[in-house]
């Protein structure tokens, strides 16, 4: 592993060619092991020469890698002073004189030196460092953040889950356009469907903005259909695209979260009673497992900043190792597949373009 404790380094970090994440190790409630260790899975299933890591944290995280293993091999290590806390002002981030590893971690690709970053620390700092440094492609006003959404046929792609608290119609044009990039980048479906989240699916009913930007995204050749969608069908498939406004998405998601938390332990409620219960339950378990996998929140813990020139991923500060590991591997599949072609070419629709 190449450590370096010098803020000064200017060559580049990739080798052969392998695409470079950058990740900070220090983010989240579980961090710096949880991190490690989802990054030591990702190799064992993806293969130590898919990639390469530039690693941000402290000098006791870095001492936590293990010399002889893979990660060792297939990473760089920065050591960074100071961790940025949940707590934080997202503008702190910035501060030139703070050694965050989260800001390094954003540095390294906004300088070349990788390729992509992931993050599972301070939403609003990881955001702020992120349109700052890494820069919005032109023609976009304001990135959004996107995610994968289960439904009973497979996934939708749900956007703004909550970079934006509002909206302007042509943000939402635009945001409508990077989604359906993201959504062929993931390779989700040979359809295209999508839906705007409103209180009816009447053309009549919604603020001004949706209205207007359904009739926009109507008239480009993107989508197999535009409708108005209910909160109450985006389980059902009916959309392949779903866009909203950050602070409707955000709500959305935290209440399909705790839905899924509160069915959880419904469940495991009936089986525990008594003893007749816990047997049926202990039957029942592979089933349910099977059935209910599909709703684990953990699947769908990373999101990506969209419009900017570099992916940046998000994860839930909650994360645990499978889905650190997650969203490493949406990240190494992005840049495989060349997102940022595949958004330059959809913004290419925008009226103004």
């Amino acid at each position: 592993m190449f450590v370096v404790d010098s803020i000064v380094i200017k060559k580049s970090l990739k080798q052969d060619h392998k695409p470079t994440i950058a990740v900070d190790i220090m983010g989240g409630e579980f961090a710096p092991i949880c991190i490690i260790n989802a990054l030591e899975d990702f190799l064992r299933k993806q293969g130590e020469e898919v990639c390469h890591f530039f690693l941000f944290g402290t000098q006791a995280a870095s001492d936590l890698i293990v010399s002889e293993g893979a990660l060792s091999r297939c990473s760089s290590f920065y050591i960074t002073k100071d961790v940025l806390s949940d707590n934080a002002k997202p503008t702190e981030v910035l501060r030139a004189s703070k050694d965050y590893s989260m800001r390094r971690a954003v540095e390294a690709v906004a300088e070349g030196r990788a390729d992509a970053v992931l993050s599972a620390g301070n939403t609003g700092g990881y955001m702020v460092a992120s349109k700052l440094l890494l820069k919005a492609f032109e023609g976009v006003g304001r990135p959004c953040l996107a995610g994968m959404w289960p439904h009973r046929k497979g996934y939708s792609i749900v956007a703004d889950l909550g970079a934006n608290a509002t909206l302007t119609s042509d943000l939402l044009i635009q945001h409508s356009l990077l989604a359906s990039a993201l959504f062929q980048a993931m390779e989700l479906g040979a359809q295209m469907r999508l839906g705007i989240l409103n209180i009816g699916e009447e053309d009549t009913k919604g603020a001004k903005e949706l209205l207007e930007s359904k009739e926009a995204l109507q008239k480009m050749e993107v989508f197999d259909s535009v409708e108005f969608l209910e909160a109450n069908k985006v389980f059902q498939g009916y959309c392949d695209v779903i866009i909203t406004d950050g602070f409707t998405g955000n709500v959305m998601l935290k209440c399909a979260e705790g839905t899924v938390h509160f069915i959880f332990e419904c469940i495991r409620k009936a089986f525990s009673g008594t003893l007749f219960s816990k047997l049926i339950g202990l039957l029942a378990r592979p089933l349910l497992r099977k059935e209910f996998a599909i709703l684990d929140p953990d699947k769908y813990n990373a999101a990506i900043l969209l419009g900017l020139k570099s992916p940046a991923i998000k994860m839930h500060g909650s994360s645990k190792e499978s889905a650190i590991s997650d969203g490493l591997a949406m990240s190494f599949r992005l840049l495989r597949v060349d997102v940022n072609a595949l958004l330059k070419e959809r913004l290419k629709k925008l009226p103004n373009a």
